[in-house]
């Protein structure tokens, strides 16, 4: 059963007018659910919501076409770096689950499982990947990558354990986050994610 849940507050929409790709969802539900599964725990409720129910700050840092990476540098004006909680290698591609962390201070600022594919990636790209420290984005943007976004989905989630632990952010109501593509212009995949942001504690800007 398919832990993203419709928004029943008068918004019971199906997931395909939502925008929610159901391969995609469907893979990256199934890495989150072993992320919570390594940690011995459910994950949490998911509900997916239309892109005007997402409250500010967020919206500013979700509702986009942008990556994440360099979305997040400009709010928070700090250098993200890349923590790598868990991996797991294949041939062509290789998921993780991470944290984004401000280098200033740092402090978690996004929870993230991805998966990233690299059959189209030069062996010097996916050797950056596979070295961890660097987000993807500004790997791709460093490499003069090609590339766009597209959010498949919006979502608030209740609280877990496991995500105060990883974000240290207190105990927030609610949290928010997005299923998010990746693709080169051309068309080929690079990477799907799902990127939960950490409470906002108004240290950013708009």
């Amino acid at each position: 059963m398919s832990f993203f849940c419709r928004n029943t507050g008068g918004l019971d929409m199906p997931e395909r007018e939502m925008g929610l790709d159901p391969v995609s969802s469907d893979r990256i539900e199934g890495l989150f659910r072993e992320a919570f599964a390594r940690q011995q725990a459910d994950p949490p409720r998911i509900v997916s919501i239309p892109d005007e129910e997402v409250p500010r700050p967020y919206r500013s840092l979700l509702v986009h076409d942008r990556d994440m990476t360099s979305t997040l540098q400009n709010y928070y004006g700090d250098v993200v770096r890349l923590e790598v909680l868990h991996r797991e290698q294949q041939t062509d591609e290789l998921t993780r689950e991470v944290l984004l962390r401000l280098q200033g201070d740092d402090r978690p600022v996004e929870y993230g499982v991805i998966r990233i594919v690299y059959a189209s990636l030069a062996p010097e790209i996916r050797q950056r990947i596979q070295d961890g420290g660097v987000p993807l984005g500004q790997i791709l943007d460093d490499a003069g990558i090609d590339y766009v976004s597209r959010p498949e989905n919006y979502c608030s989630l209740e609280d877990h354990p496991y995500l105060r632990r990883c974000l240290a952010d207190g105990e927030p109501e609610k949290r928010f986050g997005r299923i998010n593509v990746l693709k080169r212009a051309s068309g080929e995949p690079l990477a799907e994610v799902i990127e939960i942001l950490a409470a906002e504690t108004g240290e950013g800007k708009e």
